[in-house]
This record gives C-alpha cells, structure tokens and sequence, in this order.
C-alpha cells in the first residue's frame, strides 16, 4: 500500500508594495540620467536620481524613456528635491489639471522627518492632491494623510508626495500629489465633494 505524497507548494509572490520603483531614463539638456519612478499622479512623476546630480534649471524639457515598457513621455523639469530627487510635470498646466474644490478637514500626517502624527487642516481637495496646513516638509517627501472625505463617515488613509511648498500661506503649507495606485482613490473619487469652484 502506497502513500499520498502531497504536492509540493509553489510560493506565491505577495503582493507589490508601494511604491513600486521603475528604472527610467531622464534626458535633460543633452545629458541623460539614469532613475526610478518613485511616484505618479496622471500629471506629474516623482523620480529618484544620483544624489548630487547636477540638475538643469526648473522648466527645462525632459524626455522620459523606460526599458520596462519601451514608453517614452515628455515633461518639463517642475521641481529640484533632495537626495536627487526632482518632480517632472507631463503636459501644459500639468499639476494644475485636475479640479480642486475649496474644503477645511481635520487630518493627520505622518512621516519619518515627524515625531509621530501631526494634526493638520486639509484644503482644496481633489482626486489628484491637496493643500495640506500645519506641516513642512521637502519636496518629493513622502506623506501619509488620514482624513474624512466630503460625505463620507469613516476616515480613509491617502499617500501622497511634495509637489510644492506655499510660501505665501499664513501658516505652513504644502502642496500634495496622491499617489495613483492605491485603493483609496477609487473610494476618493466616488465621495461627495461639495460643489464649490475649483481653485
């Protein structure tokens, strides 16, 4: 009488944790440099180059090819980060496309620069970003919010990374990019944003 040998399991790859890096070439003023897509709204990339890369100035064209996916993108050079990180806008007005309503919600941010979770006021809210007031942090930071959308009765958690910091504003403030692949923005997207006009 023989015995049932079980199969052998096969591990299962887990899944991806964000965010998720993607070699790509950056070709600015002739000068190509090697990178990874730490980030990305449908407008605007965040990438990871050499610390100490020397950086063409802000507005420069920058051509974007990856081997991943032989893609090739256009942009212009939005913002100098630290630790060679910089922000590449995709197409005119590019961080500016989405529709932004003017709201005032209770949140916390949390990061690793923050000694544990910071009380902040989230404004002009869409499915691509926010202002968020009450922090300061770099550009190309990354930044985990909790808040209650517009409609909603339980708080939902966004990541998010520096696109700007708004000097003009009374009170620290920082412009904020959310990350596309992440469950909360389908439940973002389908919230009830009041209808003020967009900023």
């Amino acid at each position: 009488m023989s015995l049932a040998v079980a199969p052998e399991l096969i591990p299962q790859p887990g899944r991806p944790q964000l965010p998720i890096r993607i070699p790509i070439q950056a070709e600015m003023n002739g000068a190509v440099l090697a990178g990874e897509v730490l980030g990305s709204t449908a407008n605007v990339l965040l990438l990871q180059g050499p610390d100490g890369a020397t950086l063409p100035p802000l507005g420069s064209p920058v051509r974007l090819t990856s081997d991943w996916d032989k893609q090739t993108l256009n942009g212009r050079l939005a913002a100098h980060g630290t630790a060679g990180r910089f922000l590449v806008t995709l197409g005119e007005r590019a961080i500016r496309r989405s529709r932004r309503f003017q709201v005032d919600l209770p949140g916390t941010a949390r990061n690793s620069q923050l000694d544990g979770p910071v009380e902040v006021r989230i404004k002009d809210l869409s499915t691509g970003g926010a202002r968020v007031e009450g922090i300061i942090l770099p550009i190309g930071a990354e930044v985990e919010l909790c808040f209650t959308p517009p409609g909603r009765k339980q708080p939902l958690t966004v990541l998010a990374f520096v696109v700007r910091m708004i000097e003009q504003a009374a009170s620290p403030t920082l412009g904020v990019a959310f990350r596309l692949v992440q469950p909360s923005m389908d439940v973002l997207s389908t919230s009830n944003t009041p209808a003020a006009a967009p900023v």
